[in-house]
C-alpha cells in the first residue's frame, strides 16, 4: 500500500505511513477493502468513517510512535506546513461535507486498466450502503485525470476545488447513493 499512495503523510517517511496504514486496517472507524489478481495485491481502498474519531484514536494509540518517527522529518520547514495543513484539513473542511471520506483508492501499476478500480469502487459503495451510509466525501489532486474521470463517471459531483498546500488543489467530490446513479 505504501509504494501506491503519496499520502498527506508521505514526506514524513515510510514508518508514519505504514503506521497510518495499520491503524486504517485495524481501527473500527475505517473501511479497507482489499483486491486480489492472482494471488496478489492489486488494489485496495480505505474509507474513513468519521475522521475526527478515527484521528483521535489514531492519535492516542499511536500518536507517540508516530511522533518518534516522524522528528527527523519535521526540522524541514516544508514538512512542518504539510504536518500543519493535515491537522487543519478537517476543521476547514465544508459544512455539508459527508462524514465518511474516501482517503485511498489505490491500483498497482500491474493492473491498471484490468477493471480493479471500477471493482473495489462498487465494493466500497456496497459496504457503505449496508452501514447505512449515503453519502460519502472524495478529495483528489486537480491533476490526477484518471480518479477525476474515474469519480466523475461513477456519478460523484464536483463541489469544489480547495488548496491543501502550497503547491497542490484537490477536487472534492461527494457521492450519494441516493441520487439513483449507478456504478
Amino acid at each position: 500500500m505504501v509504494e501506491g499512495l503519496q499520502t498527506r503523510f508521505s514526506h514524513l517517511g515510510n514508518g508514519v505511513v505504514r503506521l497510518l496504514h495499520q491503524h486504517m486496517i485495524a481501527s473500527r472507524h475505517c473501511l479497507c477493502l482489499v483486491a486480489e489478481r492472482g494471488g496478489r495485491v492489486a488494489g485496495y481502498a480505505a474509507v474513513i468513517l468519521s475522521g475526527r474519531k478515527f484521528y483521535r484514536e489514531f492519535l492516542i494509540r499511536r500518536g507517540v510512535l508516530c511522533g518518534l518517527l516522524a522528528v527527523p522529518r519535521l526540522i524541514s520547514p516544508s514538512n512542518l506546513r504539510t504536518v500543519w495543513a493535515a491537522l487543519t484539513y478537517f476543521p476547514a473542511a465544508g459544512s455539508d461535507d459527508p462524514e465518511a471520506e474516501l482517503v485511498s483508492l489505490v491500483v498497482g501499476k500491474e493492473s491498471r486498466g484490468s477493471g480493479v478500480g471500477r471493482d473495489l469502487w462498487d465494493g466500497l459503495v456496497l459496504a457503505l450502503q449496508s452501514r447505512g451510509i449515503p453519502k460519502l466525501k472524495i478529495t483528489t489532486d486537480v491533476r490526477n485525470e484518471a480518479a477525476n474521470r474515474m469519480y466523475s463517471n461513477r456519478g460523484c459531483r464536483l463541489v469544489r476545488t480547495q488548496p491543501l498546500y502550497h503547491d497542490s488543489q484537490l477536487n472534492v467530490y461527494v457521492y450519494d447513493s441516493r441520487s439513483g446513479q449507478t456504478c
